[in-house]
């Protein structure tokens, strides 16, 4: 398994987008909602893929991505809002999905996804904060933040339904003088 990361502003690449819908279709039914079902429109049956295309276009204007591939498999991403405002915390890399092959968990590439994230983003991207929101069931992603040193920065009771809270997570990642 050779895993290689890279960066990308936009997804313009017709590969790379195809690949990230055919992610977020398999990991879809794991969010809380999901993320197709805040898409969908009274009176209009569209297909999931139709759906999270939807997701896609509307991260397209804000949303960088971070892309994991083995050869020539799309197996991890990571979306995020740069410059983000968390009421009440620095200005963050804010981010949005983090999604991986279910054939490729546990081999550390949200890990990689993570680390690369807090320390290889060009420098004109860089934050000295990262923020992420989460629900409270997660807890494959409150492992992982965990272990990275995030602190809880608000817990939204109830949010997403009874007893499944929304959890709002920030890190500092680097002192706002070296950036």
């Amino acid at each position: 398994m050779t895993i290689v990361l890279s960066f990308h502003k936009q997804l313009t690449n017709p590969i790379h987008r195809q690949d990230v819908l055919r992610l977020l279709v398999e990991c879809d039914d794991e969010f809380l909602p999901s993320l197709s079902s805040k898409r969908i429109q009274p009176n209009n049956i569209q297909s999931k893929e139709e759906l999270l295309m939807q997701y896609m276009k509307e991260k397209d204007t804000e949303n960088y991505y971070i892309l994991a591939y083995d050869n020539q498999q799309l197996v991890g991403f990571l979306n995020f809002v740069p410059r983000y405002q968390v009421p009440g915390f620095p200005l963050s890399n804010d981010v949005d999905t983090t999604c991986v092959q279910k054939e490729y968990r546990n081999k550390g590439i949200a890990r990689r996804l993570y680390t690369f994230l807090e320390t290889s983003l060009p420098s004109n991207v860089q934050m000295s904060y990262v923020t992420r929101t989460t629900w409270s069931k997660n807890a494959t992603q409150l492992h992982l933040y965990q272990q990275f040193g995030y602190t809880l920065l608000e817990k939204k009771e109830h949010d997403r339904g009874e007893g499944v809270h929304t959890l709002v997570f920030g890190k500092k990642i680097k002192d706002s003088s070296t950036i």
